[in-house]
């Protein structure tokens, strides 16, 4: 049974990383842009360090909402 999961598990990886591979900086450009694609030709128009910060920025605010969560149910210290 430990051999499927694992299977399963390598192959959602797979899929993941192709994925990324496939749309990587259009997911990018979708995430900061709040999925809204109107909003996109205004973000390609930005300095990328301006692009990564605020990737940067979202990434730790959702990390840190997460925290949160599991704090709120009693799952961290």
């Amino acid at each position: 049974m430990d051999q499927d999961k694992a299977r399963v598990e390598y192959e959602e990886d797979n899929m993941e990383n192709g994925f990324q591979k496939t749309f990587g900086w259009f997911l990018v450009v979708n995430r900061i842009s709040g999925n809204d694609f109107t909003k996109h030709e205004y973000i390609y128009q930005k300095n990328v360090v301006e692009i990564l910060n605020q990737l940067t920025f979202l990434i730790m605010y959702d990390l840190e909402q997460q925290r949160l969560q599991k704090k709120a149910m009693g799952k961290v210290s």
